[in-house]
């Protein structure tokens, strides 16, 4: 018999892609995964005298999966970050506070891991992971800042479990959270979600292997929604093309958004709280409606964006998240 509350996942970044790294780095409180492996079995449809099969052959070999997390400020959440993003920044805030700064690096090729699941009964890795997705979505009513990594791998083996350690520190949560939109502080979102994506390839070649031989990074993209109360029509000018807007235009000016979460725990002997920003440089609304649903609803407004580089800023998004460690090499 086992039981999730007593496994783990952790993970440690590899300095070749697919050779396995361990022990962990760091661990995480996971909500749930779901990595696995399909052996892409071959069923050939021969004309051999009976119906049933009469072949089956292994084929290619494919793991893939996520990890569900609500995010903190240490552990296995800015690992993910520098998979997702590619490079990250460090400088020192003094007294053991430290930013770092996570930027798109314009690569193909981004830091893999190996992964650790120990599922109680028994413990593998998963080598060559790659971070292919990450989502984020808050509203008030559930509290946590929750997210969502979608990984593909090279391929398993098993292994003696390691033992987790985790900082003690609590997840970022709703209350915590302040947004800037299009240069206006503290906008009442009622709901967020963000979405970001590498649109991973893994490459199989014909090399005697069954597993694939590398995961290629193409187009980075992000895009978001958000709810709030329709009290004026300042995103639906811009939906149209500018903040002055009377009809759509044919052309848009972009917009802003900066979400910033600053938790309630100081770092270390620092007065410097952990603390997370995502910022976007360049945004376009892409729907705003904001329609009479009932009688005795209120009037919302659900808007979703995508988002574009920025040549001044060299980024079209940037992470800034401030903890108690000290790298991410």
């Amino acid at each position: 018999m086992s039981v999730g509350l007593l496994g783990h996942v952790g993970l440690k970044e590899e300095t070749t892609f697919g050779m396995k790294a361990t022990p962990p780095d760091a661990y995480g409180e996971i909500k749930s995964e779901s990595l696995s492996m399909n052996n892409g079995l071959i069923i050939p449809r021969y004309v051999g005298g009976i119906r049933s099969n009469k072949r089956i052959m292994l084929g290619a070999l494919t793991v893939d999966g996520s990890i569900n997390y609500d995010f903190t400020p240490e552990d296995i959440f800015p690992w993910l970050l520098k998979g997702m993003f590619g490079t990250v920044n460090t400088s020192s805030l003094g007294l053991g506070a430290y930013e770092h700064v996570f930027t798109v690096k314009e690569d193909s090729n981004l830091p893999s891991f190996t992964v650790e699941v120990d599922a109680e009964a028994s413990a593998a890795v998963f080598l060559g992971s790659k971070i292919s997705k990450m989502g984020l979505s808050i509203n008030p009513y559930n509290g946590l800042l929750e997210g969502s990594f979608d990984l593909i791998s090279q391929t398993m083996e098993a292994i003696t479990a390691t033992s987790p350690t985790y900082a003690d520190i609590d997840p970022f949560l709703a209350y915590q959270m302040a947004i800037t939109l299009n240069g206006v502080s503290n906008v009442d979102f009622e709901s967020l979600s963000l979405n970001f994506t590498n649109e991973m390839e893994g490459v199989k070649t014909l090399n005697t292997q069954r597993y694939i031989g590398k995961v290629v990074a193409k187009k980075f993209d992000c895009s978001g929604s958000f709810t709030l109360e329709y009290d004026n029509d300042d995103i639906r000018k811009r939906l149209w093309g500018s903040s002055v807007a009377t009809a759509p235009l044919k052309e848009m000016d972009p917009g802003s958004l900066v979400v910033e979460v600053t938790h309630y725990d100081d770092i270390s002997t620092s007065a410097v709280k952990y603390y997370l920003k995502i910022e976007f440089f360049n945004i376009y609304f892409a729907t705003a409606p904001a329609n009479i649903k009932g009688a005795d609803d209120r009037i919302m407004q659900d808007v979703a964006f995508n988002t574009k580089y920025s040549a001044s800023d060299a980024a079209m998004v940037e992470v800034t998240l401030r903890n108690g460690v000290s790298t991410y090499v």
